[in-house]
């Protein structure tokens, strides 16, 4: 319910910000927010970034896109590749309507990445590139660096990677977690 609230507070500014009445449509953008605890992450996602997780070589995505054509697919329907429907968000920060952002909760372990993307990089390189990315590079800010520039070499779209590593006391104790089953 809070980062709904964060979400709508942001919608709210960027409308006044642009002098838009009560809901008329204007300028949507792309949110991601990730919060790491003991042993647990959450994140919160609207429109057209992604957010991965990076456990043991494996990919899980914990967003998905909020676009006309990201709907079309998931409904059957095939779109080209260079469809304008792949940058027309259904959901976004700034849309006069309720948001409906959508969260995912995750626990986390020692060794865990997580890797947040613009599409300016996910549209343009496949899940084995970033783990082969991921696996040869120990830094998070070179790591970052790497995915960046591989979409770079792809497109002159703008590109934003984010890199979070999990760490001992990022994970979750094991002995605690036993207590609190108990």
């Amino acid at each position: 319910r809070a980062v709904v609230m964060l979400f709508s507070r942001a919608a709210k500014v960027m409308r006044h910000e642009y002098g838009l009445p009560e809901g008329e449509d204007g300028p949507m953008t792309s949110a991601t927010l990730l919060v790491v605890g003991k042993g647990h992450a959450v994140v919160a996602h609207i429109g057209m970034t992604r957010a991965i997780l990076v456990r043991w070589d494996k990919i899980t995505r914990l967003s998905r896109m909020h676009s006309i054509a990201a709907r079309m697919i998931q409904d059957g329907e095939e779109v080209p590749d260079d469809s304008p429907l792949h940058q027309a968000l259904t959901q976004g920060v700034g849309q006069p309507s309720q948001l409906r952002v959508e969260v995912a909760c995750c626990k986390v372990a020692d060794g865990d990445c997580f890797v947040l993307t613009s599409d300016g990089v996910h549209a343009f390189i496949e899940d084995s590139e970033l783990l082969e990315c991921h696996a040869g590079i120990e830094s998070t800010s070179q790591l970052a660096d790497a995915i960046a520039g591989l979409a770079a070499r792809r497109t002159d779209d703008d590109r934003t990677v984010i890199v979070v590593d999990i760490e001992d006391e990022d994970a979750e104790d094991e002995d605690e977690d036993d207590e609190a089953d108990d």
